[in-house]
């Protein structure tokens, strides 16, 4: 994105102090500078958790670049009144979309991108790591949406990337194979009540039972009462809080290959002022109590206001025979 611009000349950098200060405000921002933070960006960010940013460094031509999570963007009016104080060091700020640097080999969390391997495929998020109840084995699970591509996909073949491509996954980024998926109906009649699939990993050191922003999943609810609050980490828009106000819900969701109809299902409306419970690429993602407790599988957002759908967990549970680790 372009920035301000000032009077630096065209062949200088900031100086290493300015990063310094930079980083010493926005990576490093103490209790103080919480509830300020959140002004720089758009849209604000919850102020009880970290600042959606990656790193911060310095270009030629007096550029300063912002690493950011996806789904953020700099507040350029609220940042230009911040570096005045700067002079002509900074001639423009720039962002570029890397995520959170990880080490390499670090295994993959729920919360983070996940999609059907191959160019152009499907991209949402990994939501949880579960176990067969009876061979032990772990298994991701998603939605059929988004690994097995509406029923489209091939069980124990097609692969299963993470990043998903959306996000520059590659071949190089395979996590396993798509390994079953309860088909969607798009009759737009016939009940669905689930839309969900499972990955196997290819090495279980690959993946880690715990969920970004979440920690440890420990168990499930399959009743939680009506205005229960929960939370949810998706790749799209990260940590987020809301409220289940519906557990009994029938709900037409278009599909690419037609309408789904489902039943039986939970309704999560959004309780942060400005950010949105979900958006698109957040299917997949585990819904918790705040117990961490599972409720749910997100899978889908409405057009309008803060409210998503969420599949029950205890089906999903059922249906492939699963526990939590």
């Amino acid at each position: 994105m372009g920035g301000f611009a000032t009077a630096a000349a065209a062949d200088t950098q900031p100086s290493p102090d300015v990063i310094r200060a930079l980083t010493l405000f926005f990576l490093r921002s103490s209790d103080s500078h919480r509830n300020r933070l959140p002004l720089f960006f758009i849209p604000q960010y919850e102020p009880t958790r970290l600042p959606p940013l990656a790193g911060i460094g310095r270009g030629g031509s007096g550029v300063v670049f912002f690493f950011s999570e996806a789904g953020f963007r700099l507040n350029q009016m609220e940042l230009q009144r911040e570096f005045e104080r700067f002079g002509n060091e900074i001639a423009r700020i720039d962002q570029i979309v890397t995520g959170t640097f990880m080490p390499c080999g670090r295994p993959a969390e729920g919360g983070e991108s996940l999609g059907h391997g191959r160019k152009g495929g499907a991209t949402g998020t990994l939501g949880c790591v579960l176990r067969d109840a009876k061979s032990g084995e772990y298994f991701v699970v998603s939605c059929n949406h988004v690994i097995a591509e509406e029923n489209t996909a091939t069980r124990n073949h097609d692969e299963v990337w993470q990043p998903g491509f959306e996000d520059s996954g590659s071949q190089t980024d395979r996590l396993g194979v798509l390994h079953d998926f309860a088909p969607l109906v798009l009759d737009g009649i016939t009940p669905n009540y689930m839309d969900a699939a499972l990955a196997k990993p290819d090495k279980e050191a690959d993946v880690s039972t715990t969920v970004q922003h979440i920690g440890k999943i420990t168990g499930y609810d399959a009743n939680p009462p009506l205005d229960t609050p929960v939370r949810k980490s998706g790749k799209a828009s990260g940590l987020t809080h809301g409220a289940l106000k519906f557990n009994s819900v029938s709900a037409r969701v278009p599909y690419i290959n037609g309408v789904a109809l489902f039943q039986n299902q939970y309704v999560v409306f959004g309780t942060q002022s400005g950010v949105k419970f979900a958006r698109g690429g957040d299917s997949g993602s585990i819904v918790v109590n705040e117990s961490n407790q599972a409720v749910g599988v997100l899978f889908s957002v409405a057009t309008y206001n803060d409210v998503a759908l969420v599949n029950p967990i205890e089906p999903i549970l059922n249906h492939y025979s699963l526990e939590f680790p």
